[in-house]
């Protein structure tokens, strides 16, 4: 009897001193949480951020904005450490929260370089990188060097720069593998040998970029793209860049080369320059890959085609800004303009994305300030009718939006658009205000005109019914792996082999009842014994 006691309370304590150690959070460095998507690890300093590496399973979470500036001094120059790596890379889930890391330094000789390595069957979503500085071998990207299945979605690497002496590299990826890039988008410069794209390095195996976009400098030898540098047996769409491509040979606005892929709903507009394989938009095509409605512009001294030898599915257009800035040419008529692309941009620049949220026409690509306005007014006290013409006095700049004229009561005229405008009078003057505003700024011209309270306002050629800019919702167009995990599935570490906390548990209570069992047939054996006796 005193045995079995004992051993139940033995019982006992292992079962407790079980469920408190998986109680214990097993996120690294001082973190709070518990490495779970529902509460993942905090990561409140450039440190923490290092300290991924510790566990690459888990999920982690930026609460702030990051300064990891003091990466120039880490590891003897190195910088900071990649988390991941072809042995072990990153499974885990990263939400950045909208929040950004700044000024990442990495100085590499290796393969699989940036903030992360090599991620698999991951998910990273809305961060932000600023200024980045990263060198590395091959595989190398701001956000990725490699990201092997997965999901990677509303990412940006801003400003910086992304160096290789090898291939497959990119501004935000490394190397992409049946993965996912969505509503995402870089503007640094991005240089490299083989295979060097500004977003996107590489793309293979049913891989998929989309409503994404890059700017800047991308530079290198071969297979080099605006976007994307090579695409193979994948797909882009609803992407654009502007990026300036520079290259030897396959060489695109924004795919180096294709290889049994789809580009669709897309452009390109930067300068272009290569020696052999140059296209407007795609550089070189192979095994039955193909363009949809997509254009570039053709301006002097870019390619004379849309892909090699080719313009099928591509729109060409010399040297024309106000046709591809209007939303109703082809191929623009054919985009989704509800959902993905935002008309904002219509007729001062060319089409940007929803999710964007852009709210001025300032942000436009494309976009320059419209030229100045001369306001010419004659007057007469002695007529019945009085003119005021306000021109516009050309010097060469962009077309701009047609600005609504807005008819007020007699005392004040708000006019935001260059038209002729009558006034008509009886002999009996006074006098009223017309104040001209210069779209989109709010600078003005005021003349006093002397007409009567009675003045009849009228404009002609008003296209628009608002000037008002308003930003548009986020589209955000995928459903997120993350999104998609059984927030319960908690898992912990014990005894080197990682199991759910309700298993641990539920084997001990079983294990209790066996011991229990075997106790009590133990003591009617006693007690047979006894009685044989």
């Amino acid at each position: 009897m005193k045995v079995r006691i004992l051993l139940f309370m033995v019982l006992v304590f292992v079962n407790f001193f079980v469920v408190q150690a998986c109680a214990i959070s097993i996120c690294p460095a001082d973190m709070s949480g518990s490495g779970t998507v529902g509460d993942p690890c905090q990561i409140t300093n450039c440190t923490q951020l290092q300290n991924m590496s510790v566990n690459l399973t888990l999920s982690y979470a930026l609460a702030g904005n990051i300064n990891c500036s003091d990466t120039v001094n880490w590891n003897s120059g190195l910088g900071f450490e990649p988390v991941g790596n072809d042995i072990v890379p990153f499974t885990g889930t990263f939400d950045g929260n909208n929040n950004t890391i700044h000024n990442l330094y990495i100085n590499s000789t290796a393969d699989y370089v940036g903030l992360f390595g090599f991620t698999e069957n991951a998910t990273i979503r809305e961060v932000g990188l600023i200024n980045v500085n990263v060198t590395g071998l091959n595989m190398v990207g701001g956000l990725t060097g490699i990201t092997n299945g997965g999901t990677i979605f509303r990412c940006y690497s801003s400003g910086g720069l992304v160096y290789s002496t090898g291939d497959n590299v990119g501004g935000l990826v490394g190397s992409q593998y049946a993965s996912t890039v969505n509503n995402s988008y870089a503007t640094g410069n991005v240089s490299g040998s083989l295979w060097v794209g500004g977003l996107v390095g590489s793309q293979d195996s049913s891989s998929v970029v989309s409503n994404s976009y890059s700017s800047g400098v991308v530079s290198g030898s071969d297979v080099v793209g605006g976007l994307i540098g090579y695409s193979e047996s994948s797909s882009v769409g609803n992407s654009y860049s502007s990026s300036n491509v520079n290259g030897t040979s396959s060489v695109g606005g924004l795919v180096g080369s294709q290889y049994s892929s789809t580009v669709n709903n897309s452009y390109a507009t930067g300068n272009v320059s290569g020696s052999l394989w140059v296209g407007g938009l795609v550089g070189s095509q192979f095994y039955f890959s193909t363009v949809d409605n997509c254009y570039w512009n053709n301006h002097p001294g870019n390619p004379d085609d849309c892909y090699l030898g080719g313009n099928d599915g591509c729109h060409i257009i010399q040297d024309d800004l106000s046709y591809f800035w209007n939303v109703n040419s082809p191929p623009m008529d054919s985009w989704d303009f509800d959902t993905v692309w935002d008309n904002i941009c219509d007729n001062v620049g060319y089409p940007v994305l929803q999710w964007q949220g852009i709210s001025s026409v300032d942000a436009c690509p494309g976009y320059t300030t419209p030229p100045s306005t001369t306001t010419t007014t004659s007057t007469s006290t002695t007529t019945s009718t009085t003119t005021t013409t306000t021109t516009l006095s050309s010097s060469g700049g962009a077309p701009y939006r047609p600005w609504t004229t807005t008819t007020l009561p007699p005392t004040t005229i708000t006019a935001t658009t260059l038209y002729t405008t009558t006034l008509t009078t009886p002999t009996t003057a006074t006098t009223q205000t017309v104040t001209t505003i210069t779209p989109p700024t709010t600078s003005h011209t005021t003349t006093t005109i002397t007409v009567t309270s009675t003045t009849i306002i009228t404009a002609s050629a008003v296209n628009q019914t608002s000037n008002t800019l308003s930003s548009k919702p986020s589209v955000e167009g995928t459903t997120l792996l993350s999104d998609l995990i059984n927030n319960s599935a908690l898992a912990y570490i014990l005894g080197g082999i990682i199991l759910p906390r309700t298993i641990i548990i539920l084997l001990l209570a079983v294990g209790g009842v066996i011991i229990l069992l075997l106790l009590k047939k133990r003591e009617k054996s006693d007690k047979k014994g006894l009685m044989n006796v």
